[in-house]
């Protein structure tokens, strides 16, 4: 029989992991790898979610003639885009931001939070990172909470932001062809796909970093209100979908959740339905990505290390008694702090 070249055998693990493979071929929706639509999650109470104007749409009505303001936000759409893309083309030597600055390095006063909120909601020429990237930068204009008249188009753009790209393994048809495709590996090839599956998964971060940032920028500008914490647990089981990171996003969405419920705008039917939509978070099982590759000595054979986006029971648990607690005057510790001990799933 003919032994495989390394070369070949290493170049069929990366097809199955899809590193030839452009990275915006993500999920179009991510939430039906293991997970389910987050509708299921929060049930039917949040708004519509928003889909994208076409972009023919888009350009009309930013490229408007005569009015600064407009042609302030387009002239920093395009030179966002420009800096992005030449990032993506070569990420060695061109740099992005890594803060949302760019209207605190160029101010003008002719951008008002409504053209922002405005060009939030359309589309951007460019991969889904471009797009997220851009925006991320626009909301340097707006610096604090996003008032009442511009909320609700600020919440249809945070529902339409860009999905995080998947971790590699988290499709059972990849998964299942990683794992025939390992069972072949000889022990002196391990540290080689451990790499590669190691500088994928380091890959996807990178891809996934402006589209986390520009959803977590959006979240911190939205009001306490029910919608918005609504559209949070759904960004955060979209996350948990795709194996993102969901620490930060899920401390600030749990905390505010609890602070709002106990608060005086909070309904207590709406209380009911964020506390149903904690029980059925807890029960969520997000579908392992794989995160390496390991010799099993036991075995004799290669085994795939795994990885899970989620949260601990208990900590959700925690969250849920402290809003029951005050609700019904117990005095269950106020608003601050109920999160701020969350524990999440690491790698097994």
């Amino acid at each position: 029989m003919k032994r495989r070249t390394d070369k070949a055998f290493l170049g069929m693990i990366a097809l199955c992991l899809g590193l030839l493979a452009p990275l915006d071929r993500a999920s179009a929706d991510p939430l039906m790898r293991g997970v389910g639509n987050p509708e299921k999650i929060t049930g039917k109470v949040g708004a519509t979610p928003h889909r994208e104007a076409p972009a023919r749409q888009a350009r009309s009505t930013s490229r408007k003639q005569g009015d600064p303001g407009i042609e302030a936000v387009a002239a920093a759409i395009a030179a966002l885009s420009k800096e992005y893309a030449a990032f993506e083309k070569d990420p060695q030597n061109a740099r992005t931001r890594s803060e949302s600055n760019y209207f605190v390095d160029n101010p003008s006063a002719e951008v008002t939070p409504e053209l922002i909120v405005k060009a939030l909601g359309n589309r951007i020429s460019g991969s889904p990172r471009l797009q997220a990237y851009v925006k991320w930068q626009l909301l340097s204009a707006i610096p604090g909470k996003f008032d009442e008249a511009q909320a609700p188009a600020a919440l249809r753009a945070y529902s339409s932001a860009p999905a995080p790209v998947a971790m590699p393994g988290m499709d059972p048809q990849q998964r299942r062809q990683i794992d025939m495709a390992l069972s072949r590996l000889r022990q002196d090839e391990v540290a080689g796909v451990d790499k590669e599956i190691s500088e994928q998964a380091g890959r996807v971060a990178l891809a996934n970093a402006p589209i986390l940032a520009y959803r977590d920028a959006m979240f911190a500008r939205l009001p306490s209100a029910y919608d918005t914490y609504v559209a949070g647990m759904e960004d955060l089981v979209q996350r948990m979908g795709t194996g993102a990171d969901i620490r930060g996003h899920a401390t600030n969405v749990l905390g505010g959740l609890q602070a709002w419920a106990l608060g005086m705008d909070a309904k207590p039917p709406q209380v009911q339905n964020m506390l149903a939509a904690l029980g059925r978070l807890k029960t969520l099982k997000a579908p392992d990505y794989i995160s390496g590759v390991t010799w099993d000595s036991k075995g004799n054979k290669a085994k795939s290390k795994s990885g899970r986006s989620g949260l601990e029971a208990k900590e959700i648990d925690r969250v849920g008694e402290l809003i029951v607690a005050g609700s019904q005057g117990a005095g269950g510790g106020g608003g601050g702090g109920g999160a701020g001990g969350m524990k999440f799933r690491d790698e097994k």
